[in-house]
């Protein structure tokens, strides 16, 4: 459940009625003064349907067509008993009893993604959207961002929200956060977050998306503060969320070039392989941190240990050949070469095991007992299982959804 922001109270200022003011007006008019025209009142919202309470605000129906309907509220009363698939018959059912109803599509739409067909409610409800209302625009954006394109669910969220009205904020806000960081709108993603922030911490999935809207906006130090609370709960048992935060840490480690920004990034490293052994990206992150952070013993270790758990981990291999030969090892480099052909490697992938000895090594590295930080050789982070070789700037987020900065 999300943390819900507080209604808007709106104050209306209306002119108080006293006895005598028609002929007060009337004595005004006598004099030639100008009558005061009366303020426009804003019409009130339509109530919604009795019994749909438990729907998110922009979503209640307001139709009072249909109130007295026994299907709508059967229907109602399944999706508030957790039944959503009979809930979408019978909507259907009445959907077309009536030649269509834009507000019942919502709520059939809304029924099938609660159902795990949020393609359905997608085709049922994208022709609908472009000149509809609130209730099935709100029910587009859920059902696209359950069905994974969070990117289009930010149009759709940003097109109901000025007429969800007050109060719903908590309704849209941390799915439309999401779906705007989705949309690569990291500043968007911490705006909405704002007013929830308002209340109080935020529940961990959304520390979630604030910590990687800064890191996105390269605000590494707020983005680092945010993970390093958000690991000190429920998350904290989540290897990808130790390895996420190293990689942030690991790009501002590389940015400034402290020690202690190295070092940081290593425990998040060795949190995230402590809690899965078995996964070699988060070994050979280790070792890439380990690397460049001038602990090439320790390096050595987590990439030979990333080659166990992966033997063809190319990554794993080209780094360690170019830390070996840093170090004058050049037989041990050899070795290591002559084990990784005995994997079955695709043509490209030959040419990569041989082109790593073609490489020449920076001039300060040559001969040297450790590995120090330095700009020649680019690290290349495997966030989700699929290197970047070559050092194509993998550090700064190359990342699988789950991983994702």
């Amino acid at each position: 459940m999300f943390v819900r922001a507080s209604p808007i109270a709106i104050a209306l200022l209306l002119p108080a009625a006293c006895a005598g003011a028609p002929e007060q007006q009337a004595a005004t008019n006598e004099v030639g003064a100008e009558a005061v025209p009366a303020a426009d009142e804003t019409p009130p919202e339509p109530a919604p349907l009795p019994g749909s309470e438990f729907l998110p605000a922009p979503l209640r129906p307001d139709d009072p067509s249909l109130a007295p309907s026994a299907a709508v509220r059967g229907a109602l009363t399944m999706l508030a008993e957790g039944e959503p698939r009979p809930a979408a018959v019978a909507l259907e059912a009445e959907r077309r009893a009536r030649g269509g109803n834009e507000q019942l599509a919502a709520l059939q739409g809304w029924a099938l993604t609660l159902a795990g067909e949020a393609g359905d409610a997608v085709r049922l409800l994208r022709p609908l959207a472009e000149d509809g209302g609130r209730q099935v625009r709100y029910a587009l954006a859920r059902a696209l961002f359950a069905a994974g394109d969070r990117a289009a669910a930010h149009r759709w969220f940003a097109g109901c929200r000025d007429s969800a009205g007050a109060g719903a904020a908590a309704d849209f806000l941390p799915w439309s956060a999401e779906a705007a960081l989705a949309a690569g709108e990291a500043e968007a993603a911490l705006r909405q977050l704002e007013p929830l922030l308002l209340e109080g911490p935020l529940e961990p999935r959304l520390a979630l998306v604030r910590a990687r809207a800064l890191a996105r906006l390269d605000r590494t130090a707020e983005a680092l503060t945010c993970y390093e609370e958000l690991l000190q709960g429920p998350e904290a048992l989540e290897p990808a969320r130790w390895n996420e935060a190293g990689m942030v840490a690991f790009r501002a480690a590389l940015a400034g070039g402290a020690a202690e920004d190295f070092a940081r990034a290593r425990r998040f490293f060795a949190e995230a392989a402590r809690l899965d052994p078995q996964e070699a990206r988060f070994r050979f992150n280790l070792a890439c941190a380990c690397d460049w952070g001038g602990d090439p013993e320790r390096a050595e270790a987590a990439y030979r240990r990333a080659l166990e758990l992966r033997p063809g981990y190319l990554e794993a291999y080209e780094n360690l050949v170019l830390l070996l030969r840093a170090q004058g090892r050049g037989r041990d480099a050899r070795r290591l070469q002559e084990e990784m052909l005995r994997q079955p490697l695709t043509p490209l992938e030959l040419d990569r095991v041989y082109a790593v000895f073609d490489q020449p090594l920076p001039e300060a590295e040559v001969g040297a007992s450790e590995a120090g930080v330095d700009s020649e050789r680019r690290p290349s982070l495997d966030a989700a299982g699929r290197g970047q070789a070559g050092g194509g700037g993998g550090a700064a987020g190359q990342a699988a959804d789950d991983d994702r900065l």
